[in-house]
């Protein structure tokens, strides 16, 4: 609808055209002002005033001019009444004044929200939104399509985070909202049971994680994991042991570590005489006492000894072993190395022989040739002896109890050897005017 309206101006002036428009909210109308002021021809619009309401014409028609308001309201606005014209005299030249009943329409609103706003990785979240004054409703960036104008709606497991956004339409506009569900950040454990082992045993490795779609494994393992499981070391020999996992997803990558240790070797070493009970005193035996070497360890890779083999065995026990010749001291020893890096463990025991030396006591030592004597002995506790000697009569002869034997016929100078396992004893008889030492 078109309105216009000319003024007749008899000064011969031209006609000034001020539009000014007054425009709130609700049912105050604007309004057209047009009046007469100066020789030149304007319409002057204030910058705060929305285009579309404004609509003018001015045409320098001789003394007149005219204008044109709005037929119907524009987008945004609605009629709350028809289009009036008032004209005022108390003003030179008059004022006609137009007033439009446009008002404008409620703004949309809308409200978007997701829960949780974090999720972990490969699973949901909800998607809940309403509106106001609005029709219609479009999705976009992490979801798309048209939507109702108020509801809510799972996002579907996320393997991502996402922006979802949502615009909503009405008769007073577009409104735009946004809501990001992010994936969490990755979350591991990584553990050892047990932490320290024995040598040449294992430990069990087991770790889980949140977010994370792989892990890798370094330090002491290596290759791709799952990203939750349980795994064996194996037998382990070195010591220490670290184990390190790197799991990594959508929200960046974690790293964890467990360590297994292997403790410090031990060795032990006992003795035993006759056959008797295990101990680790240092003992003294007999001439004719028998000896035993047990030997143990715990996480040694094997044992050396002196004093007796071993055979690298980490336990076990020594039945052919060199005792000390008699008033003698041996000092048995390990020795059992356990990982690298680790000092070996020793232990050591002493066994003394008593002395058990016998005596021999000749009635002679200087005989003529051809005499005998009379060969005493003492065995000083062995338990036999036996005659080493030239003289047929006494060599090879064994005694287990002290007394005397009679030589043969000697001619010559003879040497008498008693030998015992505790010592030995020699004498030497010589021929009288042949004497000689030895």
């Amino acid at each position: 609808m078109r309105k216009h309206f000319s003024t007749v101006n008899t000064s011969g002036y031209s006609i000034l055209g001020v539009l000014i428009a007054f425009i709130f909210l609700g049912a105050v109308p604007f309004s057209f002002a047009v009046f007469q002021d100066s020789k030149t021809s304007a319409v002057a619009v204030p910058a705060n005033i929305p285009h579309e309401l404004v609509f003018y014409e001015f045409s320098p028609l001789g003394e007149s001019g005219g204008y044109m308001v709005p037929a119907s309201c524009p987008s945004g606005f609605t009629e709350s009444g028809p289009h009036v014209s008032t004209k005022s005299n108390s003003t030179s030249p008059a004022t006609y004044t137009w007033s439009s009943p446009c008002i404008a329409l409620p703004a949309p609103t809308l409200t978007i929200t997701a829960s949780p706003t974090g999720v972990n990785y490969n699973t949901a979240s909800t998607l809940t939104w309403s509106s106001t004054n609005t029709t219609s409703c479009t999705a976009s960036n992490g979801w798309t399509g048209a939507k109702t104008v108020s509801s809510s709606e799972s996002t579907g497991n996320l393997t991502a985070s996402k922006t979802y956004t949502l615009d909503c339409t009405g008769p007073g506009g577009t409104v735009t909202r946004s809501v990001t569900v992010t994936i969490s950040a990755p979350t591991l454990t990584l553990t050892a049971s047990p932490t320290s082992v024995n040598y040449n045993s294992a430990s069990t490795l087991t770790w889980s994680s949140t977010n994370t779609t792989s892990c890798t494994a370094t330090g002491s393992w290596s290759g791709t994991k799952a990203v939750s499981g349980s795994a064996s070391t194996g037998a382990i020999t070195t010591t220490p042991n670290t184990y390190t996992l790197d799991c990594t997803g959508p929200g960046g990558t974690v790293t964890k570590s467990a360590t297994v240790t292997i403790p410090a070797p031990t060795a032990t070493l006992q003795v035993r005489v006759n056959g008797g009970a295990w101990t680790t005193t240092a003992q003294t035996i007999e001439p004719t006492d028998t000896i035993n070497l047990q030997w143990g360890s715990t996480n040694a890779s094997r044992c050396d000894a002196s004093g007796f083999s071993t055979a690298g065995a980490t336990s076990g026990i020594a039945t052919s072993v060199t005792e000390p010749g008699a008033g003698d001291t041996t000092t048995y020893t390990v020795q059992c190395p356990g990982a690298a890096g680790i000092s070996p463990a020793t232990d050591s025991v002493n066994v003394t022989t008593r002395s058990r030396k016998p005596t021999l006591t000749p009635n002679d030592t200087i005989v003529t040739s051809g005499a005998t004597t009379m060969m005493g002995y003492d065995l000083n506790g062995n338990p036999s002896c036996t005659f080493s000697t030239t003289d047929s009569t006494l060599n090879n002869v064994t005694v287990t109890t002290n007394g005397a034997k009679t030589t043969g016929a000697i001619t010559q100078q003879t040497a008498y050897t008693l030998t015992c396992a505790g010592g030995n004893a020699s004498v030497i008889i010589n021929i009288e005017g042949n004497i000689q030492e030895r």
